[in-house]
This record gives C-alpha cells, structure tokens and sequence, in this order.
C-alpha cells in the first residue's frame, strides 16, 4: 500500500457541484470530501486503537498490527492527517514494519542485543543513517583498515554492498579477539578459529560503550571495535532483508522518514508543553530534563530547517521565550514557518490556562537560580558542558555535573 498524501484538494474535482444557487450543500460536501479521502473520522480510529489497548492483555491485538507503545505515535499522526485505519495497518504490517517493530522491543533481560528507538530503527531501514552504535568516522577509518577506501559521504552505499560489510566484519573479529587477554583464550585454539561472542560480556557493553561519547576521540577503543562487530550484523541483515522488499514499501519507510517522524516530533512537542499543567518537577534532573527536552527538539526542528533551506536562524532558548512578549510572538512567526504538523508555540500561547502554567514555570525557575548558587553554577556548567542546542544531559551525565556541583561549594 503506497504512502500519498491522502486528498488533494486540487485535485478534487466537482466539489463545485455542492454550490447551486448560493446554497451551500454542507452535508453533500462533507460526504464527497470522505469519499475522496477514503477515510473514516479520525475520532471513531482512535477510539477504536484505545479500546483495543484496553483489551488488549487478553486479545494481544496491539503487537498483530504493531501498534505498540514504541510505534503507536506513528498511527495517530497518520490518522489526525486524514488516513484511513485500513491504509494505516498496511503500511504499519509491511515486512519492513514488522523487523522495525522487532528492532524498538527491546529486551530489558537481554543485553547482547542493542537498544533502538523507533526514529533510529526507520532511519537504519530506509538508508538514511546508520545505526548510533559507532561514530560514522569510526566506521570509516575501520573500513580503510580492512582495505575498503570510503568516505563520509559514501559510508552508506559502502555499507549496502553486504560484500564489503562481510569484509568489514572479518577485520573486526580479528580486531576484537586481539583486545582479549591470552590467558583468557589460552585453550581455545588460533585467533583465526575464533569468533567473538554474541553477548556484551565483561569486555564490552553497551551503556559504556555509548556513553563515551567517542566523537571527542580519535582513536577507537575495544568497546568501538565490539559495538561495530556487532553492528555488521544489523548491517547483513538488513541488506538481505531490502534485496527482497517491494520497491513501495522501501518508498513508504522513506515517506514516513521524511514527512511523517517531523510531524510525530512536533505532536510529542505539544504533549511536552501541555505536561505543565501536571505540575513543574521538583527533582532537579526531572525539572532540568522537562525543561530541556522543549528546547532540544525545537532546535533539532530549527536545525533541520537550515540544513535544508540554507538559512541561520538562531537557537531557541526556552526562557527568553517565556519571558519575554515580544520575543514570544518572533519565535511563534518563525516557527510557523518551519512547521511540518503543528506549532506548539502557538497553541500553548493561544490557549490561556496553558499560557498561564508556563509563565509560571518560567517564574519558579527564575526565583530558584536567583536565590540558588548551586542551580545557578550548575546551569552555567550545563550550557559550557554542551556543543550544540540540540543535546541534553542523561541522568547519569546530570549526576555528574551534580556531585561536581557540590564538591566545588563544599570545599570553598
């Protein structure tokens, strides 16, 4: 089923016909417009994905249709645009579809397989980037060394060639093996005969492995040789997988690459906005990270913006944004043209209560780093700390800076 843009209204011929002598035919009108979207309202689908949910410990309906958790997002953006339950299930069990979903279930008991979230599974499938395992210039410098010369540029096509990635692998079990100790392989014959073990054992694993942010480094490390070892893998797969896929699901993964992951960030973006009415976090991590996570993915839109249109816009700053009127409205105006779905600047701003919750978040933390030098000394560490407005700390990173934080005003 291929992925269109559901009505086009150019295209939508006769509706004319509904106007006869100044009188507005709104039924016949709405019915055509149905027709030609091939749609049901969109509030009967939810309704029916939510009732689903709820029985959904008995019937299991949800994982058929791969519609859970880490994927539902992507049926109702598709509904709220006008897409019909039928045309969205057949995009969404597609065999493309079916190996995402496995890939963004991940086992919480399993650590030898790697941790995808949806964005990163459908950008792996459709081509457009490889998987956060290993830095891209990493990969590079390992294919060189196997022999393989490529470049940024071409690290992708490189990669589809499944030859190459065989090669790739081979240079990387070597690799690996020789980072291992020789009492530990001492009864376990050649290095040749040897291949490196499935699981993130005591040599590697992969919370280490991506929390060392390896773009500060030049040199790789035994973790980088184990996570790209492993990464081939995916690689392989993948590969073979898109040899036997239909051109037009391949078009649809793209689509939903292009079109539909935007417009689901800008949905989230308005949950994240409208979550102040629950209340401002306490925790300081919690607090920071409510705060932060509005910033980071209305600059990533900003980011992509200029990327692709050639512009420098400035970063956001979410409370020069609550603060001040004039700067409120420049940053709404901006984003309106930025828009792939929606734009939560304006909707929080055009909506009193929620207008009203988050100038009061942006008083609270006013009043905290005026009277707090911790909050204040860690802010100011925080934004040195960061490269660019669209990362954020973890927890444990924020931690860091915390125990840090305090060291410094415990000793002075």
């Amino acid at each position: 089923m291929e992925l269109t843009v559901p009505i086009n209204f150019r295209g939508a011929n006769n509706l004319g016909n509904y106007v006869t002598n100044q009188q507005l035919n709104v039924e016949g009108m709405v019915r055509k417009l149905r027709e030609l979207a091939d749609v049901t309202p969109a509030s009967l689908t939810i309704s029916a994905i939510l009732s689903a949910a709820t029985d959904n410990a008995k019937e299991l309906i949800l994982a058929k249709i791969n519609a859970t958790p880490g994927l539902v997002d992507l049926y109702n953006y598709l509904t709220s645009i006008g897409y019909s339950f039928d045309k969205i299930a057949s995009i969404m069990t597609s065999t493309l579809m079916d190996r995402i979903a496995q890939m963004s279930n991940s086992n919480i008991f399993d650590n030898s397989t790697y941790s995808f979230n949806l964005k990163n599974a459908i950008a792996f499938y459709s081509e457009n980037e490889v998987l956060p395992m290993v830095e891209k210039h990493f990969l590079v410098k390992f294919l060189d060394a196997a022999g393989i010369s490529t470049s940024m540029a071409n690290l992708n096509p490189t990669l589809r060639n499944t030859e190459n990635v065989k090669t790739l692998q081979s240079y990387l079990a070597r690799k690996v093996i020789e980072s291992r100790t020789a009492k530990s392989y001492a009864n376990e014959g050649t290095h040749e005969e040897q291949q490196p073990d499935d699981t993130y054992d005591d040599t590697y694993d992969s919370e280490q492995a991506q929390s060392t942010n390896p773009t500060k480094r030049i040199t790789p490390n035994k973790h980088d040789y184990k996570a790209a070892y492993v990464l081939t893998k995916y690689i392989i797969e993948r590969n073979n997988l898109l040899d036997v896929t239909p051109d037009s699901e391949k078009k649809d993964l793209q689509r939903i690459y292009d079109a539909v992951l935007p417009g689901i960030e800008e949905m989230q973006l308005v949950g994240k906005f409208t979550a102040f009415n629950k209340g401002i976090n306490t925790n300081s991590f919690d607090k920071y990270n409510q705060f932060k996570s509005i910033e980071t993915g209305v600059n990533r839109v900003i980011q992509q913006y200029n990327r692709r249109n050639k512009t420098n816009h400035p970063s956001f700053n979410l409370m020069t944004f609550l603060a001040d009127e004039s700067s409120r409205q420049t940053w709404i105006d901006l984003y309106e043209e930025m828009k792939t779905y929606a734009n939560p600047l304006d909707a929080v701003n055009n909506v009193p209560h929620f207008r009203e919750m988050i100038k009061m978040a942006y008083y609270v933390e006013s009043v905290i780093n005026a009277v707090s030098m911790k909050d204040r000394f860690t802010s100011k560490i925080i934004n040195e700390v960061l490269q660019k407005p669209t990362q954020k700390l973890d927890k444990r990173e924020y931690k860091a800076v915390d125990k840090y934080v305090n060291d410094v005003l415990i000793f002075n």
